[in-house]
């Protein structure tokens, strides 16, 4: 793909054409005629630019990754559950990219596959420094974390009347504790009606993030 200015007019409509034709059919039923026209630009135009749709998608994903940052190279992403919480609040935030971000969230896209792949390497990477467990075992966990946050970020951004942003992180920051405190060796055992780990219950916390980071313990229980 040719090299391109982020703040391009053209880049910037070619970018929004993609997404709102995202909602219609799958990328690769998108040709090049019917994304040009939605951006109002020419066939000739495109191909000064790209070779092809995906090379339009490669470049919306890249632009909102320069402009949040990776999550991998933030401090504590494998160890701190609100790390990545606290990266999604930033990044949805943002003015432009953050809702481009969320519209992206709705569709399951194979090019996002690589970044998800990423992410899970630079976790279990980072895991087989700090933990002494077999690689397939931390690899469970990893996977557990990145399809967990996708999973959630996806059916969110589906929402009708999506949850607030704050909300949504938090949710994911619960979700997280179960996974990571698993895998940091929190007991096992006590998970009853008291509360989980056999705590009093937390009133300032609502059931349902509760649950969540459950379902985070019991991904550990199983690997």
């Amino acid at each position: 793909m040719k090299a391109l200015d982020t703040r391009d007019s053209a880049a910037i409509a070619f970018g929004d054409a993609l997404i709102a034709l995202l909602a219609e059919k799958d990328i690769d039923r998108i040709t090049v005629t019917e994304l040009a026209k939605r951006a109002g630009y020419s066939r000739k135009t495109f191909y000064a630019r790209y070779s092809n749709v995906m090379d339009v998608m490669d470049e919306l994903v890249q632009t909102m990754r320069e402009n949040t940052g990776s999550i991998a190279d933030l401090p504590g992403f494998a160890t701190d559950p609100s790390v990545i919480p606290t990266y999604l609040r930033s990044a949805l935030g943002k003015a432009g990219t953050g809702p481009q971000s969320v519209k992206l969230m709705r569709y399951d896209l194979i090019v996002f596959d690589f970044y998800n792949r990423m992410l899970a390497e630079s976790l279990l990477e980072e895991w087989e420094r700090l933990y002494p467990f077999k690689r397939d075992r931390l690899g469970m966990y990893a996977d557990a974390v990145v399809a967990g946050v996708c999973s959630i970020c996806h059916n969110w951004a589906k929402m009708k009347r999506p949850l607030p942003i704050d909300e949504l992180c938090d949710f994911l920051e619960f979700y997280l504790e179960g996974v990571f405190g698993a895998l940091q060796g929190a007991p096992r055992e006590g998970v009853d009606a008291k509360g989980l780990y056999g705590e009093p219950p937390r009133p300032d916390v609502p059931a349902r993030w509760q649950v969540a980071e459950l379902r985070g313990c019991a991904i550990g229980i199983l690997c």
